[in-house]
């Protein structure tokens, strides 16, 4: 990992009050992502504390499948706002063409037959 990073946690790991748990993403120069774990350290059955511990976990993995996903979402609504487009857009046509040539037949009952339950034609 890299050292300047380490080093500007370590400084905020001091700032901490000693009866608070840090956690952290950071992301060292080299682009890899490191979860940063902070704990106070107790003395005996005390509350004293005599220091921190520090863990970093890789979760490099883990980040990049958040991206993937977050990728994957804008894509899905992306299709789903085309699919709704183009399958609207026609439906409207042919209802609009459909009550229009009710309107003109004159005869509103058999004039499609069976098909106007399918397309829920308003009286």
């Amino acid at each position: 990992m890299s050292k300047i990073i380490f080093e500007i946690y370590i400084l905020s790991a001091v700032k901490i009050t000693f009866n608070e748990i840090l956690e952290k993403e950071i992301q060292t120069t080299d682009y890899h992502w490191y979860q940063m774990n902070i704990l106070p350290y107790f003395v005996g059955n005390t509350i004293k504390t005599n220091g921190v511990i520090i863990t970093f976990v890789e979760i490099t993995a883990r980040i990049q499948d958040l991206r993937n996903y977050e990728n994957l979402v804008t894509e899905y609504e992306t299709l789903l706002a085309t699919i709704s487009h183009d399958v609207k857009n026609p439906t409207t046509s042919i209802l609009l063409t459909i009550n229009q040539l009710k309107k003109e037949s004159g005869n509103q009952s058999n004039v499609f037959g069976d098909y106007s339950e399918y397309w829920k034609i308003p009286s």
